[in-house]
């Protein structure tokens, strides 16, 4: 993966737990876990206020997109919450222009390789502020499958 993007979730971490630390009532993720809702935050742009739901979706998005990666999505929808999930990150999915399904949504596949249109890109006065890197998806769901993040 691009070092640019590990650089901008361990800036966003560190803000993290900066925030926790300042706001001193909550118990903050660990970096593992920080990752879904990273994922579903600032990459997917998916607001809730509420770290649990954070985790709860970016762990869903996650699973629907390896699901996609992996053809398995006909396997994957068997299960009635997954298929109400896969169905809901597939449109989100779609609104980043990430996914194509031809007649089925059930049979989606991936119609770019890097996620472009990042949510996390600010602009003020109409100048960007912050551009966020431009990631790979497949190296992004190899990301996500690490179990522990190497601390730097």
């Amino acid at each position: 993966m691009k070092n640019d993007f590990i650089q901008w979730f361990d800036d966003s971490y560190k803000d993290y737990l900066q925030s926790y630390e300042d706001d001193d009532i909550k118990q903050a993720y660990s970096k593992e876990d920080y990752r879904f809702i990273f994922l579903s935050s600032y990459i997917f742009n998916v607001i809730t206020y509420d770290d649990e739901l954070d985790l709860q979706f970016g762990k869903k998005i996650y699973e629907v997109m390896k699901a996609i990666q992996d053809r398995t999505t006909f396997e994957y929808i068997t299960e009635p919450d997954n298929y109400r999930n896969y169905i809901l990150v597939c449109n989100l999915l779609n609104r980043f222009e990430l996914i194509d399904w031809g007649t089925s949504i059930r049979g989606a596949w991936f119609s770019k390789n890097e996620i472009e249109k990042v949510a996390g890109c600010w602009e003020l006065d109409g100048k960007v502020v912050y551009k966020n890197p431009v990631i790979s998806i497949k190296e992004l769901i190899k990301w996500l499958e690490i179990e522990k993040l190497e601390e730097k």
